[in-house]
């Protein structure tokens, strides 16, 4: 079994991880920061939570909590922050 250090797994998860996906939830804590970074969390029915940002400018709808969609992208573990 290989030992991978936290940065090389990380690292090996986001090539994993590499393709666009649409993943469909609730909105929850919706916030901006410095007027360009959208973060959200997107939640299911079984639990399922998914922390989620974006850039605001990519946004052409604006975004309340409650609010049901479908997220397109692309998958990422953040190496600080997981």
């Amino acid at each position: 079994m290989k030992v991978f250090g936290v940065g090389e797994y990380v690292s090996h998860l986001n090539e994993l991880l590499n393709e666009e996906v649409v993943v469909e939830g609730e909105l929850s804590s919706v916030s901006v920061s410095q007027g360009k970074w959208l973060f959200f969390t997107l939640k299911d029915e079984n639990g399922g939570v998914l922390e989620c940002f974006s850039l605001l400018f990519w946004i052409k709808t604006p975004l309340e909590d409650v609010m049901r969609v479908r997220a397109l992208g692309s998958p990422k573990v953040h190496e600080k922050s997981g």
